[in-house]
């Protein structure tokens, strides 16, 4: 019979494991500073080499394309890219649920971007870029809702960042900053999504991944309505949105907020710069420096904070396991 850590050596597990009494807290403690298992170096190897090999193949069928793109007629181009599709799609049906199968069916999503690329470029439909991204987010829809793989959710959501970002950039709204402000909102949702589907959709690293885009474009927002780029409170309000999520989701994984910190001490750094230094006189040294030391004393006193509630939320997760 196997042993229950070799399966499952993470910190979360380890901890599960021994609230159900598999393992005493010695052997416990012994392997959290062992680190993880062999057997979980070679299944990351793995997984790392599988996709990293699909991905230059699809690169590969992209550039060869576009290298020969005089010397093979149009019927050429669409045979090595739709062959290429094909093969992919055959060996993720075939050898399912595998690490290369699953490595094919990423590279099956690759190809069908390109594919809708060479359809647009070869017959110049007039379809708009952002148009061509949404089609293909809803073609690859249905891989991802029978795979159930984060990294091909994570591709479809970066698919549908880029599609939303040149509608509105298109429609040439704000100069770009309500871009910011969509994206927050669609990362926000899709972050949503994962966590109400995290018995299904297996992995923590998607929806933190999610959480980190949605913090991203909305710390963007709000530090440029701070400086003057679009309506303050807009900007303000849709971050202070992002983070009170983040606070709240914190609860079951303190990683979250890690990340909604961080993102609260780059909006106070560029808040507290914005109307404690950058002001229309200019500062005496001495008051500028006395400025300056206030705000790193804020900041400071934010990173004590939230090095005690990771701490606290960490211990939690752990007596809850």
């Amino acid at each position: 019979m196997s042993d229950p850590l070799d399966r499952d050596a993470t910190p979360e597990g380890i901890f599960a494991l021994a609230g159900r009494g598999l393992v005493d807290a010695d052997e416990m403690v012994s392997r959290l500073e062992r680190g993880p298992a062999a057997a979980v170096w070679f299944r990351l190897a793995d997984v790392a080499l599988g996709l990293g090999g699909v991905g230059f193949l699809a690169s590969a069928v992209i550039y060869a394309v576009a290298f020969n793109w005089d010397d093979l007629g149009k019927m050429a181009h669409f045979g090595v890219v739709a062959a290429a599709l094909a093969l992919a799609t055959g060996v993720a049906a075939w050898r399912w649920p595998s690490v290369g199968a699953k490595a094919s069916l990423l590279g099956a999503f690759l190809v069908t971007g390109a594919l809708l690329a060479l359809f647009g470029q070869t017959y110049q439909t007039g379809v708009d870029p952002w148009q061509l991204f949404a089609t293909w987010a809803a073609l690859a829809l249905p891989w991802a809702l029978v795979a159930r793989m984060p990294a091909l959710w994570a591709g479809e959501v970066v698919v549908l960042n880029v599609g939303l970002g040149l509608w509105w950039a298109q429609a040439d709204r704000l100069g770009g900053l309500e871009a910011g402000y969509a994206l927050a909102v669609l990362d926000l949702l899709a972050w949503g999504a994962s966590e109400a589907t995290a018995r299904w959709l297996p992995g923590r690293w998607l929806p933190r991944a999610l959480v980190l885009a949605a913090l991203v474009f909305a710390t963007w927002a709000g530090g440029s309505a701070t400086w003057g780029h679009g309506p303050e409170g807009t900007g303000l309000a849709l971050w202070a949105l992002v983070v009170l999520a983040c606070l709240a989701g914190g609860v079951r994984d303190p990683a979250i907020w890690a990340l909604g910190g961080t993102s609260v001490l780059v909006q106070t750094a560029s808040f507290l710069g914005k109307h404690g230094i950058a002001g229309e006189r200019p500062l005496e040294p001495l008051e500028g420096a006395a400025r300056l030391g206030g705000i790193g004393l804020v900041l400071v006193l934010e990173i004590l904070v939230l090095s005690l509630a990771i701490r606290w939320g960490a211990r939690r997760v752990r007596d809850l396991a």
